[in-house]
């Protein structure tokens, strides 16, 4: 996080070891004060129920295991009432990755069970 604090946008980071108190207080931070441009967080450690429309990027540089509803939820959180940007969404996903698999399932609303059951189904490797 160095390089952003060097180009001044004061970033905050959730991961699993944030303490629970210290979460609520991040999330304030990046809603509320505008140096606070940049929130690093994995979506099972920030939790159900959280705002953030002082956001308008979410980056994933991976994504979860055939969990439609973390997936989903996780990028609901900038898409709420009261967001007023443009949102972006990015998916850092590598050419014959299990990202592309499991992207091209999420986007199908494929579930772990639907694949073992049913078998891929033209979900290896799509470009």
């Amino acid at each position: 996080m160095p390089r952003y604090k060097e180009l001044g946008y004061h970033p905050e980071a959730i991961y699993g070891e944030t303490p629970m108190g210290r979460r609520g207080d991040i999330i304030r931070d990046f809603q509320e004060k505008p140096k606070c441009r940049v929130l690093f967080c994995h979506p099972e450690s920030v939790g159900y129920g959280v705002t953030l429309t002082a956001a308008n990027y979410a980056i994933y540089y991976t994504l979860p295991y055939f969990d439609g509803e973390q997936f989903y939820q996780s990028q609901k959180r900038i898409a709420r009432i009261g967001q007023s940007k443009t949102m972006f969404y990015y998916y850092l996903l590598a050419r014959k990755s299990i990202d592309r698999v499991i992207w091209k399932a999420l986007k199908e609303k494929k579930t772990a069970e639907d694949l073992m059951v049913d078998g891929p189904r033209g979900l290896l490797f799509p470009e």
